[in-house]
């Protein structure tokens, strides 16, 4: 059985940009900083979920911001911008006299970490000579980039599978799993300081980069209980493992409610408590409406950014500095209203949210972050919610985990289950046309919560690949 503690509570770190070396030579460096900072330290970090990994960067002096004090978190990192990362000041005061791209001219403010970058043979040309300074950097060329600065011994490989070691090395040592995205997506840079940061903390420690804080110094339920998210206090009820405190990594699922049904009822009606004894499961409360219902949203949130957005990063971090999660193995689960809520939380956060279960809810349409292995329950009779959200939560996870429009059958069989072929590794989607209707009491609901779906939640996630 679970112990159920009441949490609350806020932690709120920001995003930066990388200017200072990062390599052997930054090692000396201590990780004591932890992973989690009081405010935010750019202007429009606010909303990132890389938050505490920018900002133990930025603590360690390994990166800034603009001039304006923001940090620009989305834009994408092109070539020269990734190798002056990587090497710092490891080039030196070296004037640089001639070209060694056909394209980097020596005045250029990146000629002499480019060409130092050459020299050690941490990057090469594209056929033809050039460097393309310019060009987009996807993740897998990132990793490549980064490993090799590591001195990571790597052998040279050449076709078309060249990057699957540096991907493979990236999730076997929890900087980045292979299942958070596609590798020729291009990177961001909160997504590069989260690889740095763990990359930093793998070389120093020894210690997976997927793995909480509080795999490191667990402190438990005895801490503040209070979470403030934007100035206003909220809470959530935790189900906590019997043994939580032995340092193993554990996964963590946050469950969300409709409109109508608070955190406590669904609790008692998810039955996710007796089918994950061994998992945290965070049981967030929405903000309560003058009429009674409750919302995860403000009027005039954007589509990508809604407000509740902030309490699923809130909640995450602060169960992890207390406890030993697996950031790797982070899930969400909604009904009604929480299912549109845990469908677009998978969306706007598919680069952390391994996998995701909605019942009887659409999505918020907004552009995805990565694939997320998903199982989209609903009745076509729903009079309460439209069967159409639904097939639109299905189609826009088919799309963002690139799988094909066959399907083949797939359990559980009474809920009418297929699964989409041709996927994204580690990514499938379960559609569940189901046909239950029979709710407590004789009651009859198409819109209900069917029996049993906490047991098949568990076969879903537990059959994901790790």
């Amino acid at each position: 059985m679970h112990r159920i503690v009441s949490v609350l509570s806020v932690i709120h770190c920001p995003l930066f940009t990388i200017h200072s070396h990062w390599c052997a030579a930054a090692i000396v460096l201590s990780l004591v900083c932890p992973l989690s900072v009081s405010a935010a330290a750019f202007t429009d970090t606010g909303l990132s979920w890389y938050d505490p990994e920018i900002a133990a960067l930025r603590l360690r002096g390994i990166i800034q911001g603009y001039p304006d004090g923001t940090f620009k978190p989305k834009n994408v990192v092109n070539r020269a911008e990734l190798v002056k990362t990587v090497m710092g000041d490891r080039s030196g005061d070296a004037r640089v006299r001639r070209r060694c791209f056909p394209d980097v001219a020596p005045r250029l403010w990146f000629a002499a970490v480019v060409c130092e970058a050459k020299q050690q043979r941490i990057i090469s040309g594209y056929e033809g000579g050039g460097f393309r300074p310019n060009a987009p950097v996807n993740i897998a060329e990132a990793l490549k980039i980064l490993f090799r600065a590591e001195r990571i011994p790597f052998p040279d490989v050449s076709g078309e599978e060249w990057y699957l070691q540096y991907v493979e090395y990236a999730h076997e040592h929890g900087i980045l799993s292979k299942y958070a995205y596609v590798p020729w997506e291009p990177l961001t840079r909160e997504r590069m300081a989260s690889i740095v940061e763990r990359t930093l903390r793998l070389k120093e420690t020894s210690r997976d980069g997927n793995l909480s804080p509080g795999c490191a110094s667990p402190s438990g339920a005895g801490e503040p209980n209070v979470v403030t998210v934007r100035g206003v206090e909220r809470s959530f009820l935790l189900s906590v493992p019997p043994v939580a405190d032995n340092g193993e990594p554990r996964a963590l699922i946050v469950a969300f409610h409709g409109r109508t049904n608070s955190n406590a009822m669904v609790r008692g009606y998810f039955g996710l408590d007796h089918a994950f004894p061994e998992y945290f499961i965070a049981y967030p409360s929405a903000t309560a409406r003058a009429d009674g219902t409750f919302t995860w949203v403000d009027p005039g949130d954007q589509q990508d950014a809604p407000r509740d957005l902030e309490l699923f990063d809130t909640l995450v971090h602060t169960i992890g500095d207390r406890y030993c999660i697996d950031y790797h193995r982070i899930y969400v689960v909604g009904h009604s209203l929480g299912a549109w809520f845990a469908n677009t939380i998978a969306c706007l956060r598919g680069g952390v949210v391994r996998g995701s279960v909605g019942v009887a809810g659409s999505a918020s349409f907004a552009p995805c972050a990565g694939p997320t292995a998903s199982m989209i329950l609903h009745n076509r009779d729903d009079q309460l919610a439209p069967f159409s959200g639904s097939e639109f939560a299905r189609d826009q996870r088919l799309t963002q985990n690139r799988c094909s429009t066959e399907t083949a059958p797939a359990e559980p069989e009474s809920f009418k289950c297929v699964q989409y072929t041709q996927c994204t590794e580690g990514s499938p989607v379960v559609w569940c046309p189901h046909e239950f209707r029979d709710g407590r009491n004789g009651t009859n609901n198409p819109h209900l919560w069917p029996d049993g779906t906490a047991g098949h939640i568990r076969a879903f996630f537990e059959g994901l690949p790790d």
